[in-house]
């Protein structure tokens, strides 16, 4: 059993009705007394450390940038300690620590507590270098032998002061509690003047005088927009509970309706339904989501009204349009790089009808769930929907610019995560002679 859940359980409302409402990002936690509670991600404040207690996992946040960060996790611990100069970290926000200049003059680490694991930003205010080196010692137990890897990832790194999680597409990902340690990097991102500049990363994890060393590389290039900042996460499981599914190719086809795409799960605070034509390549990107249904308990309850909150911002020009649609995966367990085949997206409205988003920003939204969305349902399992660009996915039209939208996903946090509200009633039965049902 998992110690945390999605949901904080069934509310019972008048008329027989009962509501649940499931994240893709953890709600509650189960304590040592064996009870759900509420997760809280606010930071204690100790002698030597900011501390996460009231959680699925246990953080403890050092008070100098070089101490060593401590996340751990059902039998799993990892450290990663910043090779770096040793100022004090301040408590910038209640679940948020600050080390200015830790890396030398104008670049800053931020560390960021959520419901299923930390963040930490390197943010670059402002330098004249061409290329920058960071280090991060880490150690894992219960984890088999760290595997060296090298990923090597051109992505758009924009200009955001501060916490940069809306605007950044992480290009790494580490994942605890899993039987790996891996890198997941992303592309595509963009800043509210619509400047845009791409950065080269290299991230590789090498042993170094009996020391496992977390090595990111980032070069700047001459119309670099500042801050750059790049991250890695941490989280209490493998991340599949939502993700964006995409793939790049020289030909409209290549790409739409490959066999195989890249897979983000748990990579990113934004997952993307997006279609673009850049630089002589053809991109076709979806968002999934899968929410833990089984809460419902019973497969003869009857759905009366269904619903999906979502954090969106349009990307590109405006007028952008998805779709929510059925997504089934090859294992429900993860997602994989062959849940992107196109036989896996359904094309049918779950919802009363496509989003259109025209605003600047980032935006709630409510979409209204149809017969066709309570069908997909799973009252005793999971629930997996997707979002796919209409105009040009759907339709089968190759793009000519940069089109979509950006969903807000688990790794953003449980206030702006994809919320699903499922309102139903389990009607009375009466067992006939031959063994059929009756209400």
């Amino acid at each position: 059993m998992k110690n945390y859940r999605f949901h904080k359980g069934v509310v019972q409302l008048p008329g027989g009705q009962r509501q649940l409402v499931i994240g893709t990002a953890p709600r509650q936690y189960l304590d040592s007394r064996g009870r759900w509670k509420d997760i809280e991600t606010d930071l204690s404040e100790t002698a030597k450390s900011f501390n996460l207690s009231k959680s699925a996992f246990l953080a403890q946040i050092p008070k100098k940038a070089n101490g060593t960060i401590l996340f751990g996790n059902v039998g799993t611990e990892f450290r990663m300690k910043p090779v770096c100069q040793a100022v004090d970290g301040i408590l910038s926000s209640p679940n948020v620590v600050t080390y200015s200049n830790a890396f030398g003059p104008g670049i800053n680490i931020q560390i960021k507590v959520g419901s299923k694991g930390i963040k930490k930003w390197v943010v670059i205010k402002k330098t004249s270098q061409k290329k920058l080196t960071f280090d991060f010692e880490i150690c894992c137990s219960g984890l088999p032998d760290l595997k060296a890897f090298a990923a090597k990832e051109t992505g758009a790194i924009v200009g955001v002061d501060g916490i940069a999680e809306k605007n950044v597409f992480p290009d790494q990902k580490l994942i605890v509690n899993d039987d790996v340690v891996t890198a997941v990097s992303h592309v595509n991102a963009w800043d509210g003047d619509g400047r845009h500049c791409t950065i080269p990363v290299d991230s590789s994890i090498l042993k170094e005088n009996g020391k496992t060393i977390l090595r990111k590389m980032i070069g700047i290039p001459d119309n670099a927009v500042f801050p750059i900042t790049t991250d890695a996460s941490i989280s209490v499981g493998s991340g599949a509970w939502d993700a964006t599914l995409g793939q790049t190719s020289a030909t409209w086809a290549g790409g739409r309706d490959a066999v195989q795409g890249i897979v983000t799960a748990g990579a990113s605070s934004i997952n993307a339904a997006v279609d673009s034509f850049m630089g002589f390549m053809f991109s076709a990107y979806r968002a999934a989501m899968t929410f833990d249904t089984s809460g419902i308990g019973s497969s003869l309850a009857v759905i009366s009204s269904a619903s999906l909150w979502i954090s969106r911002k349009y990307i590109g020009a405006p007028g952008q349009v998805i779709r929510l649609v059925p997504f089934e995966t090859v294992n429900e367990s993860g997602y994989a790089t062959t849940d992107y085949n196109i036989s896996h997206w359904g094309t049918t409205q779950l919802a009363t009808g496509d989003l259109t988003v025209n605003d600047v920003g980032f935006s709630p939204q409510t979409i209204t769930l149809v017969a066709a969305g309570f069908n997909k349902i799973n009252k005793v399992g999971n629930t997996m929907l997707g979002f796919r660009e209409v105009n040009w996915d759907i339709d089968d039209v190759q793009p000519s610019n940069y089109r979509g939208v950006g969903i807000e996903s688990s790794e953003s946090g449980s206030s702006t995560d994809p919320q699903l509200t499922v309102n139903y009633y389990i009607p009375k039965t009466i067992p006939l002679v031959n063994g059929s049902l009756i209400s």
